[in-house]
């Protein structure tokens, strides 16, 4: 796996950890109305834990998403760094097109090979037909005029 899939995956989870907590939380919680002028509105039900339970699940909810979090650093840390560099950059450059030419020139040739192969096996399927058409001939020859009015070479008496 390529490392941008991997920051990608690592991405992923971190968010889905993250919306998970928070839903969690949200139904968790004990809701207390702060201030009296602004309503307490809570959408769906809650489920109430006492505050120590609350605190604990919510430290642990807190350590999955800092060590998912430390993942998805190491996976951009592990990504190809841009050079600053131009000779660096053209040097990197020039040693990419010259493994492109290699294996441009790898292709052609397996290209020559495969159209190479393939006249061969064309001779000699063509081969192949020319002597089974001819032995077809020798073991079932046509039959004959005389043959046909002979009654199948079966002789009567009378």
């Amino acid at each position: 796996m390529d490392p941008i899939t991997r920051l990608e995956d690592s991405l992923d989870t971190l968010l889905k950890v993250m919306a998970s907590a928070i839903a969690y939380l949200s139904r968790k919680a004990g809701h207390k109305q702060v201030n009296p002028r602004v309503p307490l509105t809570v959408i769906g039900t809650t489920e109430a834990l006492p505050d120590d339970e609350l605190k604990a699940n919510r430290e642990e909810l807190v350590h999955d998403l800092v060590s998912q979090a430390k993942e998805v650093e190491q996976h951009i840390r592990a990504l190809p760094s841009l050079d600053t560099n131009e000779e660096a950059r053209t040097a990197r450059l020039e040693a990419l097109q010259m493994r492109l030419h290699t294996a441009n020139d790898a292709y052609r040739a397996a290209v020559q090979e495969a159209h190479t192969l393939l006249g061969q096996l064309d001779a000699l399927l063509e081969r192949l037909c020319a002597e089974r058409q001819t032995a077809r001939e020798v073991l079932d020859p046509p039959p004959t005029a005389s043959r046909g009015q002979s009654g199948g070479g079966v002789a009567r008496t009378t």
